[in-house]
């Protein structure tokens, strides 16, 4: 058979190709009727790869047909079969075999690479989005998503003067600045000045004590108006010592000695200088009283007590008189130490009244001589017996 082929190229999704030939038999005459049609593509003239094939019924008149490829949706065309470098097409009719030699696929299959442009070149491109390696760089909203440019402000030419820093408006924090001032030299302007005071540099400083050639022993004062030589006026440890012992001083209010604020006749609250005693008598401190006048007897000798008194030893006033009641009865409430249950309490209760002390009286304590024993109140056995009795 004679094969005969004329290819171009139908846009569309998925990709379709046109195919027109003429085909005739071994005895040069042309086919018609309906026949089978196999299209195969090969990445070989020979021999090679099987890329892709389609069995189509089509109909034969006088020995011309037209077929389109890759309408079978199980069966696309594939565009990116056309990345190979050489294809050759392959027909065969029914089963009679390979039709001889392939034919070589020219430039317009190639053209399915428009689909997705290797380069573009000039022109207007109007898309929604573009992409590079499958990364999205402008989305469909036209806004740059892709990684930042590294782009160098110092490598641009032609910036504006006032634009030369990066911007025409930068602002730093105080922070900044205190590290820019202290961590290189600055350039200020003439007039600058620290507290209101103008800064004065080794041409405009007036008071060059450079300018002084004093003697051995002088030392460098302020007269006034201007720095001089003056004569050590120092004074020595002992004359400091002969100033302060030979005359009063006034000391200033919050002076302190070893730590401890000073005390004076005004400041001093506690002081003795209101007490007035008697020949033989002592200044004394009572709890009760404060501080008093009182003879303190150095021995027993000393002592005279009166009838009904006993001699005892007080560690504030020393020996004393005292009625021997109050040996046994410390708080003066009348009873005595052995049946009071706190002598030094006035207001506590009696053994009789509370055998055990414990602050129930007898007729109240389950256990009048056991101090850890209940109330008759919080005992519920005992007022069950109780009220069992009574009844």
């Amino acid at each position: 058979m004679l094969f005969l082929s004329f290819l171009s190229l139908a846009l569309g999704s998925p990709q379709l190709l046109s195919q027109q030939g003429r085909l005739l038999d071994a005895t040069a005459q042309p086919i018609s009727g309906t026949e089978g049609l196999t299209v195969r593509l090969y990445d070989a003239e020979t021999g090679g790869n099987l890329l892709w094939e389609e069995v189509i019924i089509t109909s034969f008149t006088n020995g011309y047909y037209h077929v389109v490829l890759g309408e079978n949706a199980l069966n696309p065309l594939d565009s990116a079969l056309f990345d190979q470098q050489s294809l050759y097409w392959e027909l065969e009719v029914n089963n009679d075999g390979p039709l001889a030699p392939r034919a070589a696929a020219h430039a317009v299959p190639y053209a399915f690479r428009a689909e997705e442009s290797v380069s573009l070149s000039g022109g207007v491109v109007n898309a929604t989005e573009i992409k590079v390696d499958s990364a999205l760089v402008i989305d469909s909203d036209g806004t740059w998503v892709g990684e930042p440019p590294a782009v160098s402000w110092v490598d641009l030419t032609d910036r504006p003067a006032d634009l030369v820093d990066g911007d025409d408006n930068t602002v730093l924090s105080e922070g900044e600045v205190r590290t820019m001032v202290s961590s290189s030299t600055i350039e200020l302007s003439s007039g600058s000045s620290v507290a209101g005071d103008l800064i004065v540099t080794t041409s405009t400083d007036a008071d060059q004590l450079a300018e002084l050639s004093c003697s051995a022993g002088e030392l460098v004062g302020w007269n006034g108006s201007d720095w001089v030589c003056l004569s050590d006026g120092s004074l020595s440890e002992a004359e400091v010592r002969g100033i302060v012992e030979a005359e009063s001083l006034s000391l200033h209010e919050n002076t302190t000695l070893n730590g401890e604020t000073i005390v004076t006749e005004g400041s001093d609250q506690d002081t003795l200088g209101a007490l007035s005693c008697g020949t033989g008598q002592s200044v004394v401190y009572e709890q009760s009283s404060g501080w008093t006048c009182a003879i303190l007897a150095e021995t027993i000798s000393d002592i005279t007590c009166a009838q009904g008194e006993t001699l005892s030893y007080d560690e504030l006033t020393g020996w004393v008189c005292s009625s021997i009641l109050s040996t046994f009865d410390q708080d003066e409430d009348g009873v005595y130490a052995w049946e009071d249950c706190d002598d030094n309490d006035s207001s506590s209760v009696t053994k009789a009244e509370d055998g055990d002390c414990d602050g129930l009286l007898t007729a109240e304590d389950c256990n009048d001589s056991n101090p850890a024993s209940t109330a008759v109140a919080d005992d519920g056995v005992y007022t069950d017996q109780a009220a069992l009795y009574s009844s």
